[in-house]
């Protein structure tokens, strides 16, 4: 049996599940965390193979989606800072004069 790979997305555990459609026997590969999942396939190793691909794309665009959140998230945190430092210091100023 090919070993699969932990979820992309979680890290959690894959697992192999067999569906019975009519006669037609197919395979999906499930994250038991988070629920992501192959498309069914025909194939057993397709799938497997499928699932256990990691393209450099995939690291590149959750880098991304990352710093896409992480971003605006600290520049907000930095403007709120400001502000608040620049309101102590104008009150400071002004109980001096």
């Amino acid at each position: 049996m090919d070993a699969l790979k932990p979820c992309p997305s979680c890290r959690g555990a894959a697992e192999l599940i067999p569906f019975s459609v009519a006669c037609d026997s197919l395979w999906q590969v499930t994250c038991s965390q988070c629920g992501m999942a192959t498309e069914l396939e025909e194939e057993r190793s397709l799938c497997i193979s499928r699932w256990n691909r990691r393209d450099k794309e995939q690291r590149l665009g959750t880098a991304v989606l990352v710093l896409s959140v992480c971003l605006p998230a600290g520049l907000a945190l930095m403007f709120m800072t400001g502000v608040m430092v620049g309101g102590i210091l104008l009150d400071s100023a002004g109980a001096g004069a």
